[in-house]
């Protein structure tokens, strides 16, 4: 390092703040190399602090937008559009974009859609039950689960009084209506 710089400088700080105030003076040669790794330490420990992801809103503020893979978009928009009476936004030969309440809904075309056990797409509702009538009025079925009590409808209650009731897309996958306890 060359005598009299601004590194120097700030080094001989960081090593009398480290060491103590007799190596600000002239610090021992083999202490430079501490005192440069002390000096990046403490510049990547700032960086670091600055760079927390509960300090950075990186997706806060976006808005969400579901995608659900699908085999046939005729097929899915007559169930989408015309069962579940989400209105179509924009076709492509590669996708259709359904607005759900403001929310976009992309249907992809893909070869083979693969089916989760789960629900990947979930509704909130004010009233499940005339939900579940107004949706089996047009066809919709209700998967049943051997491991779950639910009632006439297909509605399970969960402990904490929150409503839930499956069913599936013609490519099996697994959507639900939700009313929350």
């Amino acid at each position: 390092m060359e005598a009299g710089g601004v590194g120097e400088l700030l080094l001989r700080e960081v090593l009398g703040a480290a060491l103590g105030p007799q190596h600000r003076a002239e610090p021992p040669k083999r202490c430079w190399f501490r005192a440069e790794l002390f000096l990046f330490a403490l510049i990547s420990a700032a960086t670091i602090r600055r760079l927390q992801p509960q300090e950075v809103p990186v997706l806060s503020s976006s808005e969400l937008v579901a995608i659900v893979g699908v085999a046939d978009l005729n097929r899915a928009r007559d169930f989408y559009g015309g069962v579940l009476g989400l209105p179509v936004a924009d076709e492509s030969p590669f996708a259709m974009v359904v607005d759900s309440n403001g929310s976009m809904l992309r249907l992809t075309a893909v070869e083979k859609p693969v089916p989760a056990p789960y629900s990947v797409v979930a509704w909130k509702v004010g009233d499940i039950a005339a939900t579940v009538d107004e949706l089996a009025q047009r066809g919709v079925a209700f998967v049943r689960y051997d491991s779950l009590v639910q009632d006439d409808r297909g509605v399970w209650t969960a402990p904490d009084g929150t409503k839930v009731a499956w069913f599936l897309d013609p490519d099996g996958n697994n959507l639900s209506v939700v009313q929350f306890a």
